[in-house]
């Protein structure tokens, strides 16, 4: 890259002359570290908290729902299990809309728990939709 170019400008071939053009800017309040490779940008997360009989169990469970999490919206996803308690799990699922994530908390509530496709949990788990606060 030439000295006049910074690491914040990419170079865009127009009519055969490379001219440079910033990024777009990211959304009040985003971080970029929210971005997931294919470039959507985290709104809003599905945060789930429950207890569960097996970690192996459950995760082979939670495995077999990858296709359902993609078509739900889901761009991003984290499990934990808390420190102190292998029996008490904490999944975050990313969305790109607040509207999503209800939409897919309602699909867990009437399609996935209480059913036999949730094997190792433990009573109904409890969720939130946690959205960005404002700067």
């Amino acid at each position: 890259m030439r000295a006049w170019a910074s690491r914040s400008v990419r170079r865009l071939r127009t009519q055969g002359t490379w001219v440079a053009r910033r990024p777009a800017p990211q959304k009040p309040g985003i971080p970029p570290t929210t971005c997931t490779p294919n470039d959507e940008v985290m709104i809003a997360t599905l945060h789930i908290e429950h207890e569960i009989t097996d970690y192996p169990t459950w995760k082979a469970a939670f495995d077999r729902f990858a296709d359902a999490r993609r078509r739900g919206g889901v761009i991003a996803h984290r499990v934990r299990l808390l420190e102190d308690d292998d029996h008490q799990i904490v999944i975050d699922l990313d969305f790109s809309s607040a509207q999503t994530a209800h939409a897919f908390s309602t699909f867990l509530h009437d399609t996935v728990w209480g059913t036999s496709n949730a094997p190792a949990l433990v009573d109904t788990p409890t969720t939130r939709i946690l959205v960005e606060a404002a700067d």
